[in-house]
């Protein structure tokens, strides 16, 4: 990810610097120094870019859209609903409560 990128991902999520930071768990000063060209460290840069994909923003690599094209950043389709489940919430229907298969039937 590029200074750029994170400064527009920013703006396109409507992030303020601090509310970056916080997500991403960095310091602000390396936030701004990174999006001021300064760099930053692997692990603070990967840090960065979970934020802002977690606030739906995806990181275009130059040239994965087109040839030509640059990178950038855009926002993501949200979903809109989950489809999580949490297994201790499992329905069991009635149907399947008695075991009516022949001995020796597995599954």
């Amino acid at each position: 990810m590029s200074p750029d990128q994170c400064r527009a991902g920013r703006a396109l999520s409507k992030l303020s610097e601090n509310d970056l930071a916080v997500r991403a768990r960095v310091d602000l000063k390396t936030l701004q120094d990174f999006e001021a060209g300064h760099g930053a460290s692997p692990d603070s840069i990967s840090a960065l870019r979970l934020g802002l994909e977690a606030a739906g923003i995806v990181l275009i690599d130059a040239g994965s859209a087109s040839p030509t094209g640059g990178e950038g950043a855009r926002l993501g389709k949200m979903a809109q609903r989950s489809v999580d489940t949490i297994e201790k919430e499992v329905v069991q229907y009635p149907e399947f409560l008695n075991n009516d298969a022949p001995p020796g039937a597995g599954g």
